[in-house]
This record gives structure tokens, sequence and C-alpha cells, in this order.
């Protein structure tokens, strides 16, 4: 069967509303019986099949959806239903928002509203009718486009959208409230003048110019890179203060998380600037990478969200600077998404089971395979990608496809063979590369193996198809290879069963990795010349090669490539919080190089962002995920021992740098005033280390007026979190900042969940007890998802003391999770994918996270939570 067209009637009250539903069905071939359609916590109000009402033994009700038996071969079913959106504390279905209404409906929440086919692959044209309070709710959103308005005598009024194309449910949207709006316009490629409109409370109508500039620049960047065109008259975005996810790209009317839209200095800082720009394009993107083209199900949820975000990153890179973002990204990649594949809930890209479909939207689905279709890029090279997703669009416009129909679109644009590469989207987990370098006569050799530990349900891993993008550079920092093999004067050739090319003409060769192990010989290599390996993170992998420090540091000074520079630095780095293994004295030798090197380098440039981002040593989860095995506590010392050191060694020249990088006269989001931040607020870090222990006095009054001076968030947060860090001596000074903040911005959310977060992630002893004190305060609000993971997930984020040894805060985590489950089942599983990752810790910590895990086990939960707990458990897994 199908279903051509929807209409839908909402008409809102404070006390209850109600949804109308119009569904044409036409049955195709052999006549179904029956029909089933999805809903949950629905008040059905009335059916009929073709105007006529329907008997009671004609359908029939039960808590997960509705089935009308004996059904013709095309019909109109008509539904009304009653809702409660005001004691919707889920924020799934329909809900209120502070005075707003609102919905989200991805991935099943569409049935919370009325029965239906809540599916991806069933689409329909919608036109949808809102009736309401005019006084109350004067603006009435749907999909689409608006072709009706009316007044009715009751002061009410209704509002009728169109949507031309069609679309799943999961894209409809609907708001209702008294908002303010930006206006804008945009004209297409073809000539097209779309209008553009921001809504949002009155009061934050300023802070979404930021926002819509970033709207006009993601459409033409997507009609200039992937050709793609916006299809509406008109494009709408509106923000909410309560809210799940970042931002729902419904059709023509994104929803998004205020903490995603709006903007302003007081209220965002530097990478809040960054990460709005990147939702907005991400939430656009979608409208032809999501919602032209959608999944057949949702065991496809990566065709849209890793393209989305590879596109996303793609458009980031263009605005922010390629190496910068792709620094940040790979860090978010390790952060998030390797400790993901070898926890407890690892799972592949398209998974092949699920309980609950809402826990997987993760860390794999998006950012793991945005980097499997960035591995497509490098393999297919800029010409043959567009041509590989302008044939993509053309061949499943308006259809509901899968990971397949994506691949086989590049393979044929393209001309790659992605068989085995396919194990990319089927086998979870991260493969391992290890490296052995060794002199041959006249050249080197390299051997590489790979190898991917096992993973829920997957015991044994076939090998991956891995690019890997590697470069050369001799004693004196010269790139060697070339577009013939050679360059600067060497005549090197490569010999290897590999395939092996040199797509862009460059230092940079990509060798494919297909066999469990092989090798690559470079003849005629100089002497001494070291590899510059996994060029851009071509590959989510780790690499185990043990290079020398010296090789590290040729790297770190001398290699082209920034991705394989910052790493280096990192490594060099990681060396000492790992093992202790480099002598202290080097690496402050090391340090002030760098230093130096930013010193001499412009403001604006994208070197400048690359040397601030050397400059900060891995995190404790960095160094620790990468070598498993590592002493948690050992890392945790051993990093605040290396910190403390650089800190003391070069106080003078921390206080040069910090000198030489002052506050702004007014705040600027230019690539120079936020290189410019970066590097003072480095230099600060450690001023207040150096300083804290010798001055804390006199820190503290430097950090308390830098506070009181500033004219932007981010250096007012930057100030404040090192405040924090200061022993009780400033304890005074401390608490009079504290209070200021709150006071001046106490009716600033945003504002005041860093408040919140930057207490609570300070790595002094007793957070839990910081944690408790502010549950208590008056702005604490544990229906918001925005503060409360200010809250409970800032402390989870404080390693030293969420994984204090004796377990109070997983416990206290635990109880938490439990109550919130009661209220937000999304929330609550979201906080407990901390607690499943008890493998990467030492016996005691991982019986104390599993025991807090039986804990939530043992009360009565949400699907959402038991899913999390049972999969952390090793419990297992239902299949869908």
């Amino acid at each position: 069967w199908r279903m051509d067209e929807t209409k839908l009637k909402f008409r809102l009250f404070d006390d209850g509303s109600f949804v109308d539903s119009e569904l044409r069905f036409q049955i195709d071939g052999a006549s179904a019986n029956s029909i089933r359609l999805d809903g949950e916590h629905l008040e059905l109000e009335s059916i009929a099949v073709d105007g006529r009402k329907l008997l009671n033994n004609e359908y029939a009700v039960d808590p997960e959806g509705l089935t009308i038996f004996d059904v013709p071969d095309s019909f109109t079913l008509s539904i009304s239903t009653k809702i409660h959106p005001e004691t919707n504390t889920s924020l799934e279905g329909l809900y209120k928002s502070s005075s707003l209404f609102c919905t989200q409906c991805e991935a099943e929440s569409f049935r919370r509203m009325t029965y239906y086919p809540d599916r991806p692959d069933v689409s329909s044209i919608f036109t949808t009718t809102i009736e309401a309070d005019k006084s109350k709710f004067p603006h009435l959103l749907s999909n689409g486009n608006l072709v009706h308005e009316d007044d009715m005598p009751n002061g009410r009024h209704t509002a009728t959208w169109h949507d031309p194309f069609r679309k799943p449910c999961y894209l409809f949207a609907l708001v209702a409230g008294n908002l303010a709006a930006l206006e804008d316009e945009f004209v297409t490629c073809s000539g097209r003048t779309v209008r553009l409109t921001i809504f949002t409370e009155p009061k934050y109508k300023d802070r979404c110019v930021w926002a819509m500039d970033c709207l006009k620049r993601s459409m033409k960047w997507d009609e200039e890179v992937y050709g793609r065109e916006y299809d509406l008259d008109r494009f709408m975005i509106v923000a909410v203060d309560d809210f799940n996810f970042g931002a729902m790209e419904n059709k023509g009317l994104n929803i998004f998380n205020a903490s995603a839209l709006l903007a302003d200095p007081d209220t965002t800082t530097d990478g809040a600037y960054e990460r709005i720009e990147g939702i907005i394009a991400h939430e656009y993107f979608h409208n032809w990478s999501g919602n032209r083209v959608t999944c057949r199900d949702w065991f496809q949820l990566s065709l849209k969200e890793g393209f989305t975000v590879f596109r996303d990153t793609q458009f980031s890179e263009s605005t922010v600077g390629a190496t910068a973002k792709r620094i940040q990204t790979v860090a978010g990649l390790q952060a998030a998404q390797f400790p993901e594949d070898a926890s407890a809930l690892a799972h592949p890209v398209r998974p092949d089971q699920y309980t609950a479909i809402t826990n997987f939207y993760t860390a794999t689905i998006y950012q793991k395979g945005a980097e499997v279709l960035r591995m497509m890029h490098t393999m297919a090279g800029e010409e043959r990608w567009r041509k590989s997703t302008d044939l993509y669009f053309d061949r499943h416009d308006g259809q509901a496809v899968t990971i397949e129909d994506f691949a086989k679109a590049v393979s044929d644009g393209s001309g790659l063979d992605l068989t085995q590469f396919f194990r990319w989207y089927v086998q979870a987990g991260t493969p391992r590369i290890t490296v052995q370098e060794s002199q041959e006569d006249g050249g080197m050799k390299l051997e590489i193996s790979q190898r991917c530990e096992p993973t829920p349900n997957q015991p044994h891993k076939e090998p991956f198809h891995i690019p890997l993008a590697i470069g050369l550079i001799d004693a004196k920092g010269q790139e060697v290879l070339g577009e013939t093999g050679s360059r600067n004067g060497y005549d090197i050739s490569c010999k290897s069963a590999m395939h092996v090319e040199n797509p862009n003409q460059d230092g940079t060769l990509i060798v494919h990795l297909k066999k469990a192990n092989d090798t690559i010989e470079f003849q005629g290599a100089p002497k001494g010349a070291t590899f510059s390996f996994l060029r851009g993170f071509s590959a989510p992998v780790y690499v185990d090669y043990p290079q020398t420090v010296d090789q590290l540091e040729m790297l770190a000074a001398h290699d082209s490539d920034g991705y394989t520079k910052w790493n280096a630095m990192r490594s060099i780095y990681g060396r000492f919080i790992l093992n202790r293994n480099i002598d202290l004295s080097r690496v402050a030798e090391l340090t002030t190089c760098l230093v130096e090197q930013i010193q001499e380098c412009e403001n604006g440039s994208e070197r400048k962002s690359l040397l601030n981002a050397m400059l900060q040593p891995p995190s404790v989860f960095n160094v620790l995920d990468a070598n498993p095995g590592a002493d948690f506590d050992d890392i945790v010392a051993n990093r605040d021992e290396l910190s403390q050191f650089l800190a003391d060694e070069l106080m003078q020249i921390w206080e040069e740098l910090y000198v030489q990088h002052p506050a702004e006269s007014s705040y600027e989001t230019t690539r120079e005033a936020v290189n410019r931040r970066a590097t003072r607020h480095a230099a600060l870090a450690y001023l207040r280390r150096g300083m804290g222990k010798k001055h804390p006095q006199s820190i503290g009054n430097l950090l308390r007026d830098n506070f009181t001076s500033a004219d932007n968030l981010t250096d007012r947060l930057a100030n404040f979190m090192q405040l924090l860090e200061l022993p009780s001596e400033v304890q005074a000074t401390k608490q009079e900042v504290i209070d200021e903040f709150y006071t001046r911005f106490a009716h600033e959310a945003f504002v005041v969940n860093n408040w919140f977060s930057c207490q609570i992630m300070c790595t002094l002893p007793k957070a839990i007890d910081r944690v408790k004190t502010l549950e208590q305060h008056e702005a604490f609000n544990k229906t918001n998802p925005n503060r409360v993971r200010s809250v409970y997930g800032a402390f989870t984020s404080n390693y030293k003391n969420f994984h204090e040894l004796s377990g109070t805060g997983y416990r206290y985590l635990a109880e938490k999770i439990i109550e919130l489950d009661a209220t937000n089942s999304q929330l609550s599983a979201r906080l407990a994918t901390v607690l499943t990752r008890w493998n990467r810790f030492g016996p005691k910590r991982r019986a104390l996270m599993q025991d807090a895990l039986r804990t939530i086990a043992g009360t009565t939960q949400s699907k959402d939570l038991s899913d999390v707990v049972n999969r952390g458990l090793n419990v297992g897994v239902k299949t869908s």
C-alpha cells in the first residue's frame, strides 16, 4: 500500500489538545486484510473510514498502535486523538517549551500525536492546519508554504501550510507561540528568491544575526560545492529552550535548541560561534542529504547523518581553516567515538539490530560515518566525488534508500571497487595499525599490519580496506616524494603489492592496505629520512608506530601536513604522560620553540591556529584509550606533573606570551581575534599553574580583574575557570566572582549553564559536594536538558572527581539517572552511557561502574535506559 496524502488539523489548548488526521490510502496489488498504524500515549476520540464511523470490532487499539481490519482497496481514514503536550516532559512528539508549542518527531515520536505509519520509508504530501488562541499564539508555523490564514470569532485563528514535497512523518514540524522574526532573503543559483526567517522569543531577536549570516553562506556553499539548490519558497528556523538534541532538519522548518542558534559576545564563546555555524550548515544540508533522499529504515541512519556531518565539516573547513577544523574533528572523534567503539555499546556504522533507535544517534553513526565518507572522498578525489554525489541525488531524489545505494552511486560515479571497503559499514571497532620501519640497502621499508579487537556480537573481523596517506621528509625537513615519486633531487621508486597512488600529484602517497599484513619499499630514500604517516588522519584508526623522539621532533618542526605536525607534538607530550619516557627538559625546549613560533606568527594565519593546538598536551583519556592496560591514576599524575613543570620552568615565556596578546578593545569573530584569545588563554592557564602555588592571591586578583573588565563570554569564562582552580587561600576572591557572575547573568540561560558547569568541572576535590549544592540552587531545573547536562553531564566530564576510587561519583550518577528516567528517558539513557565505558579502567573501577549499572537495572526503567544498561552489562540486544 501507499499513502499519498496526509491532512492534519491541530487544535491547541492549555489543557489537552486535539489532532485530526485524514490519511488517503491506496492498496497496491493484492488487497491487504488490515492496516497497522503506530501510536503511543494517545486518547482515541473517533475513527472513520470514508466518513463512516467504525464499529468496535472493526479495529483494535493496543499500547503501541492501532489495527484496522478488512480495509478496502482505496479509502480515506479519519482519526481524532487527544494529547497532552502541557505535561509532556519527554520532549518527544508535541510538547510545551516555556510558552511555545513545538514538536520533535525523529525518530519515532510522530506516533505520540496521532496514529500513523511512523516509518521513514512511508512518505506523503502534507497539508497542516493549526488552530490556537491568537493572543497567546500569534505565530502558527509548519512545513512548506503558507497557503491560508483565518481569524475565528472566538479569539482563535488558523494557519494552513502545504508542503509540495513528499516526506516521511519524522520530518514533520509544528511551532505555535508569540515570536519575533528576523527576516532576510536568498537568491538561488537559478534566480529564485527564498524568504528566510529566524523565529525566537522577542528578547532574543538581536542574537539571530550570526545565524542568518551562517545560513546564507551555507546555502551558497551547497550550490557551489555540491550543486544543491533550495526548493521551497521559504526557509524557517525556530529557537526553543527545551530540546533533547542540537537541532532538527524538519522540511522547511528547522527547530533548534536555542543554545545552538542564538549568539552575541556576552552569551556565546568563540567555540559556540563555530558550533552554531556548523549546526546551521548541517541542518540546512539535510534538505538534500536526508530530506530529498532519505533512509529506507533506521538501520540506514548514517546514510543521512554521516553524509551530512561530512558535508558540514567540509563547509567549516572553508570558514575556520582546513587544518584547524581537521584537528578539531579528529580530537572530537577520538574523545567520543573511539571509546564508544571499544565499549560494550560498540556497534557498526550500519547496525544490524537495536532495541531503542533513539540510542543509536551516536558518535559512531555521525562521526565515524562521516570519516567513512571522507575515506571515499580521499580515494575518489574531488572531481569524481562530485560526479558520484550528483549521480546519487539524481538517481534517488524523492526516494527512501540504503547505504548500499549510496555506495553503488559512488562506485558507478568514480570507478572505485568498494566491495571490501563496505566492511567499514558492517564491522564495529577501531582498527589498529602497527608499523615497523627498517633500513634496507639503498632505501627504507615499512611493514604494515592491521587488526581489530572483538566487539559485541562480532568476535572476528575481516581486514578493512584502509587508505593510508604517507609522506617522507629528509634530514633537512624537505619533502622527498613528489609527482613522479621523487622530489628535491631524490630519485625514489616505490615497490609494493598494495595499490599506491598520488592523486594530488604532491608529496603524499595514498597506500591502500587491504590485507592483514603488507609491505612497501622506498628505493632511493635518503638515510635518516622520516615517514609522515596517516597524513590528514586519512583513516579512523589507531597507529602503533614506534618513532623516535628525534623523528617526532622533525615532524613537529617541518612536516607539511598540519595533522601530523600536531600529532607529533601531542605524541611527544604523550610519551611523558604515559610512562615518563622522555626527559622533561627536552619537552620544555620543544615547547619553548613552539611559543617562539607563535610569537612570530600572524594572528590571523592558519599556522597560528595550528601552533595554538600543538601547545595543548593530550587529554588523560586520549592517552588512556590509545594504550589499553595503562594505569589511569598514573596518567593523571604524570599529566599534572608535566603541566606543572612547563608552568614553572617557562614562567617568563608565559608572561611574555600573555602580555603580547592583550584583550581587544571590542569583541570580534575574526580568525585573527579568535587566535589571539586562544593564545592568551593558553598562556594564562600556565601562569595560573605557576603562580597559583607561590602567589595565589596575586594571580587571583589578576583573574578577578580580567573577569570584571571582559566584554565577552570567551574571556570571562577563561578567567573564571582558572580562578576556580586556585587553592582555598583565595576562596573569598573566588566567591566574590562566583556571586558577581550569577547576579549579572541570572536571566541568561546559556551563561548560567556555563556558570554551573565551570564550578562542577573544577578539578579541585569535592566536586560531588558542589553538585549537591548547585542542584539545590534556584536556577537548577531538572526538566530542561541543557541545565541537566550543565550539572550532571559536567560532573561526568570531571575525570579526577567523577572517577574517584571510592565510587561515590558512579553511585550518585546512578541515583540521578533513575530520577531523570521518569521524566526524560532520552536524557537518562545518554547520561548512562558514561558508565558503560568501564573497560578502559582497572579492576576496581570496572567493578564499581558495573555495580552502578546494576543499581539502575534493579529499577523500573524506560526502554531507552534499559537498552543502554543491558548492553552495558553485556546482557544482549533484542533484534528489531
